[in-house]
């Protein structure tokens, strides 16, 4: 039996490489499509009229990574000030076309921590979410750090405008708030 040879180490080659990259290439196709398919007319949560279950609960994981209990004038977080249920009413009001658009920017939000944490941003607590919200605030993504944006905005105007806040903002703003 002739004796067995020792293999050269080698660093990176092309091949592999190019099979990294190709691989990559499968899973964001992979994602992406899943991504679309699970997001494509999916029916409203249970009391939701335009959300659904998963986006709504994205709505509330932003709203209290943003805004934990105790950091608002009321002592109320995000989440209990119910900016899910805002959203989910000003989407019942946008065209079809604007609405399918937020309900794929909540569906893709959510995956974005999976590329790190292999969790959805619904599967972190309010503090592992907190630095993948910055994240994506910052981030060099135009239309990631766009989509987040807008969403955060509708976040704000519900926050802003619920019962137990807007009596301590509307002091400075003469058009008043509320629901």
């Amino acid at each position: 039996m002739p004796p067995l040879k020792k293999k050269k180490a080698e660093g990176m080659t092309r091949r592999m490489v190019l099979a990294a990259t190709g691989a990559a290439a499968v899973g964001a196709t992979v994602v992406g499509g899943t991504t679309y398919v699970r997001w494509w007319n999916q029916p409203p949560g249970r009391s939701l009229q335009a959300l659904s279950r998963e986006e709504y609960e994205v709505v509330q994981r932003l709203a209290e990574a943003w805004m934990p209990p105790g950091s608002g004038p009321p002592d109320l977080s995000g989440a209990e000030a119910e900016c899910g249920r805002f959203v989910d009413e000003v989407c019942v009001r946008m065209r079809a076309d604007q609405r399918k658009l937020l309900k794929l920017a909540l569906q893709i939000v959510d995956r974005v921590p999976y590329v790190t944490t292999f969790k959805t941003l619904r599967q972190l607590d309010r503090y592992e979410a907190a630095p993948h919200l910055e994240a994506m605030l910052q981030s060099d993504i135009f239309y990631l750090r766009q989509g987040v944006g807008a969403i955060m905005a509708l976040i704000a105007l519900g926050y802003t405008s619920h019962p137990e806040v807007a009596p301590t903002i509307s002091p400075w703003f003469n058009c008043g708030f509320g629901r």
